[in-house]
């Protein structure tokens, strides 16, 4: 259960102390969070403390952002931060010190992987940010190897590649004899 100031748009948990503020006519109270950001609430700085944190230097981390193209948003408890070349999230962790989440762009896994430092304000994750990026345009990671295409039948590249085969195939049922006579001598 949330309580809504329906005049800034601005939602609290029941315990927080600026629920005292609100007038009896701007007064409203919803059951579950999912309604209040479909209806256009966000959750009060003091209640969302990544929002606390974010807007305790927010001219700061403002001019920074404009120097270095990196653009962020605060999604509930979640801050993205867009840069040209990478995506990232935020999150408080233990401690209330900040984890990082760097999004993949290349490979097969897919979505966003933690970073192992913890940071204590969004500045000094920005800066690493912006390191990284530099870091990503010196050092751009190779592209993937092709695969080579299979060989033609009765070439020389052809009759080794059956031969490796066969020798793995006989290897693999070698092998499997030997763990079918190893699981009867357990039995």
């Amino acid at each position: 259960m949330n309580f809504v100031n329906t005049l800034s748009r601005i939602a609290h948990n029941p315990n927080c102390h600026f629920i005292s503020r609100i007038s009896d006519v701007n007064l409203g109270v919803y059951e579950d969070s999912v309604s209040l950001s479909r209806d256009g609430y966000r959750l009060c700085k003091c209640c969302n403390q990544m929002a606390g944190r974010l807007f305790d230097n927010e001219d700061e981390i403002d001019a920074f952002c404009m120097r270095h193209s990196i653009s962020y948003t605060l999604s509930g408890y979640i801050v993205n931060i867009v840069t040209p070349h990478s995506q990232w999230n935020v999150c408080r962790g233990n401690n209330n010190r900040l984890v990082l989440y760097h999004r993949n762009t290349r490979g097969n896994t897919k979505g966003y992987h933690l970073q192992t430092d913890r940071y204590e304000d969004f500045m000094s994750i920005l800066e690493y940010i912006d390191g990284h990026d530099k870091y990503r345009m010196r050092n751009p990671l190779p592209s993937p190897k092709k695969k080579k295409s299979p060989p033609k039948k009765g070439t020389k590249r052809y009759r080794a590649m059956e031969r490796r085969n066969s020798q793995r195939k006989r290897r693999r049922e070698i092998r499997n004899v030997l763990n079918l006579i190893d699981s009867l001598s357990l039995a």
